[in-house]
C-alpha cells in the first residue's frame, strides 16, 4: 500500500500490481473500498499494470467530515497525473462510474478506454442512500451489519452468491455510521448528460437487468449519449453483478480490453 496527497488535507491510499500497458485504474462504489476488486486486481495484473485505491472517506484514505463528487473526481485526476500514468483504462463501478465520467469529461487526454459498471449519468443523490430511506422502518434498532444484510436483499439478485458477497463486503467494512453517512451525502445532484456526447473514448457500459439502484435504462441512456459506447446487460444479476457473476464479468471485460 502507498499513500499520495491530493490536497493539503487528503491522503489517498492505493496499490499497484503487474506490468504492461495500458494501465487500468479501478474505482469502487460508495461505502466500499479497494478490496472489493480483489479478483479483478489479480487477473487483470497478469497483462496490465493495475491500480486500485480507496476513495476519500473510504478504506485507508483520509476521512474528512464532508466532501463532494467533485472532490472524488479531483482525487482521481491527481492520482493519474501524479503517478504519471498514460492512456489509462478507467473502470468505475456505481459511484465509481460517476467519478469515471467526470474524469473522462475533464481530462480525456489521460485515458484510452472507459468502462462504466452499473452507471447513471445523472441523479438527485445517492441511490444507496435512497434505498436506506425507503426501507428505514426495517432498519430501526439494527446494527450496521444487520442493516447491510437487510438492504443486500434488494441489491443482490443471485441467491447462491448472497452469503459470500455479504461476508466479503462486511470483512472489509471498517467505516463508522458517521463515515458512511458522509460517504452517501457526498453524492448530491449531478448531471453529465450534456457532456457525455463529447467523449470520444471507446466505452463499455454494463448494467444488471434486476438492478434497482441504477436500473439498466440508465446504462442504456449513458451508452446512447457516448458516441463510441457499447452497452451490455447482464440478464440475471442486480447492482452487484460483478460479484454475482465474476466469470462472466471477466469474459466481457477481457473481450473489451483486447479490442484495439
Amino acid at each position: 500500500m502507498a499513500v499520495l496527497s491530493t490536497d493539503k488535507a487528503t491522503q489517498i491510499c492505493y496499490e499497484e500490481k503487474g506490468i504492461g500497458n495500458p494501465p487500468i485504474l479501478l474505482i469502487h462504489g460508495v461505502t466500499s473500498s479497494r478490496f472489493t476488486f480483489e479478483y479483478e486486481f489479480e487477473w487483470m495484473s497478469q497483462e496490465h499494470l493495475v491500480i486500485r485505491y480507496d476513495l476519500r472517506g473510504h478504506g485507508d484514505s483520509s476521512k474528512p467530515e464532508g466532501y463532494t463528487l467533485d472532490d472524488h473526481i479531483h482525487d482521481g485526476i491527481e492520482l493519474i497525473t501524479r503517478l504519471d500514468l498514460r492512456n489509462v483504462i478507467l473502470l468505475g463501478e456505481s459511484l465509481g462510474s460517476y467519478i469515471a465520467q467526470g474524469i473522462a469529461i475533464k481530462r480525456p487526454d489521460l485515458l484510452s478506454k472507459l468502462i462504466l459498471v452499473v452507471p447513471a449519468s445523472h441523479g438527485e443523490g445517492s441511490s444507496y442512500g435512497k434505498l436506506q430511506k425507503e426501507h428505514a422502518n426495517e432498519l430501526v434498532g439494527k446494527t450496521s451489519e444487520e442493516a447491510f444484510k437487510i438492504l443486500s436483499k434488494y441489491i443482490i439478485h443471485t441467491p447462491s452468491r448472497f452469503d459470500p458477497i455479504v461476508e466479503q463486503t462486511l470483512h472489509y467494512d471498517h467505516l463508522t455510521p458517521a463515515q458512511k453517512q458522509a460517504a452517501t451525502k457526498s453524492i448530491t445532484k449531478f448531471d453529465f448528460r450534456e457532456e457525455l456526447t463529447k467523449i470520444k473514448l471507446p466505452t463499455l457500459v454494463i448494467s444488471g437487468k434486476f438492478d434497482i439502484l441504477n436500473p439498466p435504462d440508465l446504462g442504456k441512456e449513458a451508452s446512447n449519449l457516448i458516441p463510441n459506447a457499447q452497452n451490455i446487460e447482464f440478464d440475471h444479476e442486480g447492482h452487484l453483478l460483478r460479484l454475482e457473476n465474476p466469470e462472466h464479468f471477466k469474459k466481457v471485460i477481457s473481450e473489451f480490453l483486447n479490442v484495439s
